[in-house]
């Protein structure tokens, strides 16, 4: 299950802040995996993607860590258009990560034009999990909306 932690820092700019992606969880150990990281990091905001479950999404994961506020996205687009602007973010120097999350890193690197991944073959790379996260959060609509710079 992917969990990643970005944020908006106080240059601007955004940042990949940790990579807390686990395999085989249950719906309930992916929720107390992400309840862990956003006290750890004082998230204010956890975004999910809505479209493959919805509502049961922000349900699971309230059902984990009641106060946690919940920000639901639905991804319109396949894996390879949403990665384009953040690759696009990273080439411009707008999206840095903080610290070194080789899986997290082999997953971005690995897809590639046409929809094909040319990554590592691990289960959890294969499903793209720790790519979807970043592809969900960092785009600076989603970040950004909520101004708030660390």
């Amino acid at each position: 299950c992917g969990i990643s932690v970005c944020a908006l820092g106080e240059d601007g700019l955004l940042y990949v802040l940790a990579d807390a992606s686990e395999s085989g969880l249950s719906p309930d150990g992916w929720a107390r995996g992400v309840a862990r990281a956003a006290e750890m990091w004082g998230a204010d905001r956890v975004v999910a993607e809505a479209n493959n479950g919805g509502e049961m999404v922000a349900s699971v994961l309230r059902g984990a860590a009641p106060a946690l506020p919940v920000k639901l996205v639905h991804a319109s687009r396949g894996k390879v258009p949403r990665a384009e602007p953040v690759a696009a973010a990273f080439e411009r120097g707008e999206a840095k990560f903080a610290g070194r999350f080789p899986a997290l890193e082999d997953e971005l690197a690995g897809m590639v034009t046409g929809g094909r991944y040319e990554g590592s073959r691990s289960s959890l790379a294969l499903s793209g999990e720790r790519m979807s996260t970043v592809k969900t959060t960092l785009p600076g609509s989603t970040l950004r909306e909520f101004g708030e710079r660390r």
